[in-house]
């Protein structure tokens, strides 16, 4: 059964179910809040410390989550592409709106008793991928309501043949929970017949090798991209080249489709331009 990366119980989603959000029971974190952004680490959080996680990796989650764990209200995955815009999956954001969104920039664990790294800030709006010769790509920006200190990642085409990393927090099986800490997973490139199957909405579907990335995790991997994982980065050479958006199953040998980024430039490029006036945002 093809599957996207989002919902256990929805066809071709690879994020966590709703059901598993947990009741907010922690006391308001000691976290400073200013200018609609809350910092998880001191003020002066510049870099990142985990030097095996790209910078603009960043966790979707709910707003009401506490600081101190965000691991069941994790939703998906993004990119920090611009100090005010995360990239990540458009179909994650299907049953959202923006005053109910937070995200994490430079995440890495999200379950307590460890230490939650990242900037916590506020989505403020969205704004959609345009349609393209009847072509619905799977994308959309969060508008932040401040900008992040950290810096984005940068964007580049998939050299071709290479192996590429996806990242997420995604469960290891269709029925298992996601992971606590951030994973890495080696993605061989394939031709894209082999994902034609993954897509089931026809509308978000590019048999195209210049949008979509059809790829399998590397012999040496044990995991694939699941649930959780949609709308995550997929790297080469310290740029962003995709993002996670369907899948076939969560089985280690499973093709995934990954959405090429340098698909989306166009967009991407007049992002500033086109996105709604601030009355048009969410609060």
């Amino acid at each position: 059964m093809a599957r996207h990366r989002r919902n256990l119980h929805a066809t071709d989603v690879r994020r966590p179910p709703r059901r598993h959000l947990r009741k907010l029971t922690a006391l308001v974190s000691s976290a400073l809040l200013t200018c609609g952004a809350m910092y998880l680490v001191a003020a002066n959080h510049r870099s990142n410390p985990f030097s095996r996680i790209p910078h603009g990796v960043v966790a979707v989650i709910n707003r009401s989550a506490p600081a101190d764990d965000i691991y069941a209200s994790q939703l998906c995955a993004g990119t920090l592409i611009a100090p005010t815009v995360v990239l990540t999956a458009a179909h994650c954001m299907a049953d959202e709106t923006p005053e109910q969104l937070d995200v994490v920039v430079d995440a890495d664990n999200l379950c307590r008793p460890n230490r939650i790294v990242g900037e916590r800030l506020h989505v403020r709006g969205f704004a959609d991928a345009p349609q393209e010769s009847g072509w619905s790509p799977d994308a959309i920006a969060l508008i932040l309501a401040s900008p992040s200190s950290q810096p984005p990642a940068q964007v580049a085409p998939v050299p071709q043949g290479t192996d590429v990393d996806a990242y997420g927090w995604s469960s290891k099986s269709v029925v298992g929970g996601h992971q606590c800490h951030l994973r890495r997973i080696r993605l061989n490139q394939l031709a894209n017949d082999a994902c034609a199957s993954a897509i089931t909405d026809r509308r978000r579907w590019s048999p195209s090798e210049a949008e979509i990335l059809c790829a399998v995790p590397a012999s040496s991997e044990v995991a694939n991209t699941c649930h959780g994982d949609s709308g995550g980065p997929v790297f080469a050479r310290g740029s962003l080249v995709a993002m996670t958006i369907s899948g076939t199953g969560c089985e280690v040998d499973d093709p995934g489709a990954y959405l090429r980024v340098a698909s989306l430039s166009t967009w991407l490029e007049t992002l500033d331009t086109t996105l709604p006036r601030p009355e048009h945002l969410g609060q």
